[in-house]
């Protein structure tokens, strides 16, 4: 019979995967020894000998990599891959907190909007339906509907 592991005894080793990624040169590297938190995150505890809260592991890969003091206070650690378990070391970068979320949200947001372009064209639904498809209000659909109306008249 294996002992059992107490909390704070030995750390549980950390295994890797390489997964490919479509966009960027190198593939994400995820822990798949642990498992994510509701947003996505890997969290580990560090093996400083002190009790210790949790610390997201990008943040951990990146500081072993720029040094204990390369993430000025208010700044946040940013996954230019997307890939909120990946520890790929080049795929991340510290932003200030106000540029994360900006950066972050306008990319989001893009996202949301050619899902919500694609689902138009494909089925020619009506303002509400694209609405409800995308989670967004009827004023935002709009605005995208008569900016892709714009674009399209361009083509011509």
């Amino acid at each position: 019979m294996t002992p059992r592991r107490k909390s704070g005894a030995q750390p549980k080793p950390l295994k890797f995967a390489r997964v490919p990624h479509p966009t960027m040169r190198q593939p994400c590297i995820e822990i798949v020894s642990h498992a994510r938190n509701r947003k996505g995150y890997v969290q580990l505890r560090p093996r400083n000998g002190q009790r210790a809260n949790h610390v997201h592991a990008h943040r951990l890969a990146y500081l072993s990599k720029h040094g204990p003091t390369s993430i000025p206070k208010g700044w946040e650690v940013d996954h230019i891959c997307k890939n909120r378990a990946c520890v790929n070391r080049s795929h991340l970068r510290a932003l200030d907190r106000s540029d994360h979320k900006r950066v972050t949200n306008a990319e989001r947001y893009a996202d949301v909007e050619e899902a919500a372009h694609c689902y138009w064209l494909a089925t020619g639904c009506d303002f509400l339906a694209l609405a409800e498809y995308a989670g967004r209000s009827l004023s935002t659909v709009r605005r995208w509907r008569n900016r892709w109306a714009l674009e399209d008249h361009g083509d011509e």
